[in-house]
C-alpha cells in the first residue's frame, strides 16, 4: 500500500487536504476542505473517489466504484 496526504493552508482557519492511496486491488483519492474549530478539532467536507477490483475466484470479478461527497471530523492528538 502506498499513500500520501498534503495539507495546504487556505486561510486563518481553513485548510485544503489532498489525499490518495493505492494498493494491489484498489485506489482512492480525495479533496477535502477543512475548517479548524479549535487547534485539535477540524470539520471536513469534500469529494472522494474509491475504486476496488476484486477477483475472489476465476469465475467472478467484483468491480466497485464509489464516488461522492464525504464529511468528517478529525482530532489532532498531539
Amino acid at each position: 500500500m502506498i499513500g500520501g496526504r498534503v495539507q495546504l493552508p487556505a486561510g486563518k482557519r481553513t485548510v485544503i487536504d489532498l489525499l490518495g492511496a493505492t494498493a494491489k486491488l484498489d485506489y482512492q483519492f480525495a479533496v477535502l476542505l477543512g475548517y479548524k474549530v479549535s487547534p485539535k478539532w477540524t470539520l471536513l467536507a469534500g469529494y472522494r473517489y474509491l475504486f476496488v477490483h476484486y477477483r475472489p475466484s476465476n469465475l467472478s470479478v467484483i468491480n466497485v466504484v464509489t464516488p461522492g461527497a464525504v464529511s468528517g471530523l478529525t482530532i489532532n492528538l498531539k
